[in-house]
């Protein structure tokens, strides 16, 4: 049985800094759909700080926090890009977590001015 390996995303890595970090950190927890409490979890803590021992991991508060205003960065992205007069088709989703906990989720679609399909998460 051959071994699958995961890809990493095909942008550039940025070089460390504090503020990279944060930003790539925030990234990957949404994407990865991860509890907040996550980062609070002391294995975890330990795991980013062999990797870098001067990171400090973000509370789950900090956390939720940066990640509101990351998605605030990106409503602004998105305003600046749907072509004014777009129709912008809303979806919704709920679920729950394999732990019990439940969450919903809004999309956008829209067809930006190239005519490719484009699709943001606007809620969470």
């Amino acid at each position: 049985m051959q071994r699958k390996t995961t890809e990493l995303p095909k942008d550039p890595i940025p070089g460390f800094t504090t503020e990279a970090f944060q930003q790539e950190f925030v990234k990957s927890v949404v994407i990865a759909n991860l509890p907040f409490r996550t980062v609070e979890n002391p294995q975890f803590c330990r795991l980013i700080n062999m990797l870098r021992s001067n990171v400090v991991v973000p509370s789950a508060n900090t956390l939720r926090r940066s990640i509101r205003d990351y998605s605030q960065c990106i409503i602004a992205g998105l305003k600046r890009i749907i072509p004014r007069a777009t129709q912008v088709h809303i979806a919704t989703d709920t679920w729950t977590s394999p732990n019990g906990l439940s969450f919903a989720g809004t999309t956008m679609h829209f067809i930006d001015a190239e005519w490719a399909m484009q699709g943001e998460v606007i809620g969470f």
